[in-house]
């Protein structure tokens, strides 16, 4: 429903905003004849992307490791992604952390995103979350 609304808002006031709903973890592949489609990473690669209130769900829902997230979310950015982390310590994380997610933790996270960006600035967000600003 928001996704719909904020698509309904940025095309009534003619914003260069696309919003869209697909399988972070399954994107579309190249399709049809002679897979001449683009897949999503090329289809819908942006100048920046944003992954707000979702990396802890990826985890501990989707399974997805930060090296994974990292480089999906790389996939889509041409040139900047602002990315939320939820520690430990956040209400929602709290209740779905696991004694094995010991890996859970920001230094990693970080570490995961310079393997693609090239720069990375780390800002307070609502505490107790952080903002990574990664520029390729």
């Amino acid at each position: 429903a928001s996704v719909c609304r904020l698509y309904r808002e940025a095309r009534s006031s003619r914003l260069p905003l696309l919003p869209l709903v697909l399988d972070f973890a399954w994107p579309t592949a190249p399709y049809g004849m002679a897979l001449r489609r683009p897949g999503a990473y090329d289809r819908l690669k942006c100048d920046t992307t944003l992954a707000l209130g979702v990396v802890h769900y990826l985890v501990f829902m989707q399974k997805l490791s930060f090296d994974t997230i990292a480089e999906i979310i790389s996939n889509y950015t041409k040139k900047v992604s602002i990315v939320e982390f939820a520690p430990r310590n956040h209400s929602y994380v709290a209740q779905l952390i696991r004694p094995e997610h010991t890996w859970y933790e920001l230094d990693n996270f970080i570490r995961a995103f310079k393997k693609h960006f090239s720069k990375i600035s780390l800002y307070d967000a609502k505490p107790p979350r952080k903002l990574l600003f990664c520029m390729k």
